[in-house]
């Protein structure tokens, strides 16, 4: 992977105006950052350091989870700079594509979350017998002609409804809820999971004259 770095650094209050020395070495500097509209405390220790490589990093939370399992690519940007200024560049290059990034994963969950709800109504909320927080599980029940409830159970992808949710319930043989297309609905799979349950009712008949009149004997 090739860095590439900025051919004219500029000055650390020019980049972050906000991170200010604390030495007179201009070699320690402490305060915060701003990408995009986000806001950071940081700072940067190479008072000490044989090279900048050596350099000490400090991060609050948010910016320590947000850089979380990026630390290498880091590291290599610090070692490959030439000066803090040029390090901040690369590092403020590598914050708006990680908070670009994250964006785009809010804005696309937010967008699942919503067709989900919608499909909640299509398929009548009376229905839904449980859905979870996060909305990425929910379960849907069915009573059939002779009372029995039965439960179709769902996992939604983050990409809802792009990618197919995860469907199962307790039918006999195999059970094929869905021929997706990103058109299909959770209301497709329901209607396709009472087909499904109508078509096993001698076999729930036997079960339940089963347990009535079957009795286990304790040895």
């Amino acid at each position: 992977c090739r860095i590439e770095m900025d051919a004219t650094p500029k000055s650390v209050p020019d980049i972050f105006p906000h991170l200010l020395p604390t030495d007179n070495s201009l070699k320690r500097y402490q305060g915060y950052i701003e990408v995009l509209t986000s806001v950071f405390e940081f700072g940067i220790d190479a008072s000490t350091a044989a090279s900048l490589s050596d350099a000490q990093l400090f991060t609050d939370d948010r910016l320590r989870q947000l850089i979380a399992g990026h630390e290498a690519v880091i590291q290599k940007r610090l070692s490959q700079s030439e000066s803090i200024p040029a390090f901040l560049i690369e590092l403020k290059k590598l914050l708006e594509r990680l908070l670009s990034s994250k964006a785009v994963s809010s804005i696309s969950h937010a967008d699942s979350y919503l067709r989900v709800l919608a499909d909640f109504g299509e398929v009548g909320w009376t229905n839904v017998s449980w859905v979870s927080e996060d909305f990425k599980q929910a379960r849907l029940s069915y009573t059939d002609s002779r009372g029995r409830i039965h439960a179709l159970e769902m996992l939604f992808p983050a990409d809802y409804p792009a990618s197919e949710p995860k469907v199962s319930a307790a039918v006999p043989g195999r059970f094929e809820a869905l021929n997706w297309t990103p058109s299909s609905t959770i209301s497709t799979a329901f209607t396709n999971f009472k087909r499904a349950i109508d078509s096993y009712q001698g076999f729930f008949d036997i079960m339940d004259d089963i347990d009535e009149h079957t009795h286990v004997v304790e040895p």
